[in-house]
């Protein structure tokens, strides 16, 4: 599990590549988390590079998705590769919005 910041459409995002399951969510969740509360204005997630998510990674981007609103940040999930996009349908677009 990578993150790489990155810019999409002129913007800075985070870039998630590989998997993001149990053994690689606790180290993501605190990169994330810490990225989010770094004075951002915007929080942007680009999924291209995930090649699977787990249960505790969508954990990961819930709480990503709850710090970004309670900062008053806007956030979102861009890209999400195949896989990771059956995974984020199924969660339910109500949970988070792609």
């Amino acid at each position: 599990m990578k993150l790489i910041e990155t810019r999409i459409g002129g913007e800075a995002a985070v870039a998630l590549q590989g998997r993001l399951d149990g053994s690689t969510a606790a180290r993501c969740e605190a990169e994330l988390l810490e990225r989010v509360a770094d004075g951002r204005k915007a929080a942007i997630i680009d999924l291209s590079g995930l090649d699977y998510i787990g249960g505790q990674g969508l954990r990961v981007l819930v709480l990503a998705q709850r710090r970004a609103e309670s900062l008053g940040i806007p956030f979102s999930l861009r890209n999400p590769s195949p896989p990771v996009a059956d995974v984020l349908a199924v969660a339910g677009a109500d949970l988070l919005p792609v």
